[in-house]
Formats: C-alpha cells, structure tokens, sequence
C-alpha cells in the first residue's frame, strides 16, 4: 500500500452554520493509516480577512493524538458565517510510520465558502368537504457550488415534518410527525378548525468540490388557517343577509332591489352547482365555488361556525 500522497496529508475543512464554528481535520487516509505518526508545524487556519488561526492541536502519534481542531468562526455584519476564501497554511508536516519517514511542504489547502441557507417553503392544501389537510415541503434544498457553479444537494442527517394542531382541539398537543416524509396528509376528524402549523426541521450537510463540508439545520413553518365551518355555513349565513337586503329595497329603490336581485339569483345558481359537486364527489371544484360565493357577496355572517378546535369531519 503506497505511503500518503501529499494530497491526501492535507488537511480538510468544515464549517457549522448553526455553532457558528470551523474546524480543520485530517482525512480518512490519514486517520485510517495503522502506527501513523502525524505533527504539522507552525500552521494555521487564515480566514478572508487575513485573520490566523493556529493549529497546535491536531497530531497524531501511531494510534492516538486529536485528529481536528475547531475555532470559533468569522462573522459578517449580520452575524452570520463569514463567506470569502480561506487557507489552511502547513509550512512543514511530519510524516512517518515503522518503514517510512517523510517530511512534507506542499500541503496547504484553500476552500472557498460561499453560502446561502436555502428559504423553507411549506404549502397547505385544505379541502373541507372531502375533507383533508395536506401539508407540503417544496424547498430546494440545493445550494450553488462556488467552483464548478453547478448544484449540490446535501446529505440528510434527520429530517422531521410535524403538525401542530390548535390548542383548543382534542389532537393538541400531539403532533404528527412524519420523519424523512416531505407531505403530511391527515383526513376526516384527523385536523381541526382552527390555526394549524407546519413546522420542518432539516438537518444537512453539503460536499462542496473543492473538500469543504457545511452542516446546517434549515427550519421552516407555516400558520395555516383552517376555516371549514364558515366556507361551508357562510353561505346560508351570507344568502340570508342578502336575501333580506334585497327584500327592504323592494318597496323602496327599485335599482338597488335588482341589483341585489340579479346578485342573489346569480350566487343561488352557484350554490346549486356548489351541491352538485358536492353530490358528485368533486369537492375541490365545491370548494373554489364556496369561496368564489363567499367573495361576491361580501357579507357572510359567521354566526353559525363551531369554536376552534372542533375536528373536521367533511361533508
């Protein structure tokens, strides 16, 4: 088996975006290599502002000794990690085994560190008829490699998708977690009038081309208001508000009377189609035609909506 390359001594680099810390190591050559000994000497870590790091903790002595070193890292204006390009700076490294003793001088290393968390985004479908609640993760979680400008996906370490249910219903506080699961389905009785909230948490770590490892955890969430009982009961609510506005403008303003004439008949037709589709099982179609009634009339009274918490059953 061929003694380390000087490629291979070269020590490697990573970054925790969450620890806000940078640690330099040794490769899995070196730390596999049985009765190795390795002292680099006089180096350091130098980050984009020209700022040094010493590495007086990193060696190995044949079986033992620390392979990294960690620092905390450099931070921008917004504290976060200071993108830019970094060096580690070996001037010598001593190498040796029990057949081999080397000395090295060319294994310094640059890695350039140009990152981005990606933006979380979640989606709620609710469909209160049939019912069911859909929660989805559609982030791209890809990130821009520096060097090659191509994409890197990362390695998942844990990934978790929870929905919290209102506080008032009989689900709070259990959460459905679907671990490594980017879509959470729930249907009839399994979600709750009220604030539902998607909350993901994903914990990554990205290969850049150049060697360089990023750890972070991406956490997202999303509010979403389930309102079932007033898309649904709204309109008997909202018809019965303009029927009777229609009805004292008769005797009185015949423009306005069939204005609001011409608006109930047209919205009395939508409410039919709304049933039918409801009949026929085409509850997305139901749904857009509930909230399209809702908007037109402008008026619904919610007087007959059930408290938070109460669960959706469908209709």
């Amino acid at each position: 088996m061929a003694f380390p390359t000087s490629a291979e001594c070269k020590l490697l680099l990573s970054f925790d975006m969450v620890a806000k810390t940078m640690t330099a190591y040794t490769s899995d050559v070196i730390n596999d290599w049985p009765l190795l000994t390795y002292i680099p000497s006089y180096g350091v870590v130098e980050d984009p502002l020209g700022n040094t790091y010493d590495i007086d903790e990193i060696f190995l002595d044949g079986g033992g000794g620390a392979p990294s070193q960690t620092w905390d890292a450099p931070l921008d204006s917004d504290g976060n990690v200071l993108n830019g390009s970094y060096k580690i700076l070996l001037p010598t490294l001593f190498l040796n085994d029990d057949s081999t003793n080397l000395t090295y001088t060319d294994v310094d290393s640059a890695f350039t560190l140009n990152y981005t968390a990606p933006t979380v985004v979640l989606t709620a479908t609710i469909d209160c008829i049939s019912p069911s609640f859909v929660s989805t993760d559609t982030t791209d979680y890809r990130v821009i490699d520096p060097t090659s400008q191509g994409y890197i996906t990362p390695t998942t370490v844990s990934y978790e998708h929870n929905l919290n249910y209102p506080a008032t219903s009989n689900g709070y506080p259990t959460n459905a977690t679907e671990t490594d699961d980017l879509i959470i389905t729930r249907g009839a009785n399994e979600f709750y009038q009220g604030t539902q909230t998607a909350i993901t948490t994903h914990l990554v770590s990205y290969l850049f081309v150049d060697g360089l490892v990023v750890t972070d955890t991406i956490d997202g969430d999303k509010e979403t208001i389930v309102d079932c009982a007033t898309l649904l009961c709204g309109i008997t609510c909202g018809m019965n508000t303009l029927y009777a506005a229609m009805q004292a403008a008769k005797p009185i303003n015949n423009t306005l009377y069939q204005t609001l004439e011409a608006s109930f008949n047209l919205n009395s037709a939508k409410s039919m189609l709304a049933w039918m589709n409801i009949t026929c099982g085409n509850s997305t179609e139901a749904t857009n035609i509930i909230a399209d009634i809702r908007a037109s009339i402008g008026n619904c009274c919610d007087d007959c909506n059930p408290a938070d918490g109460s669960p959706i059953s469908g209709v």
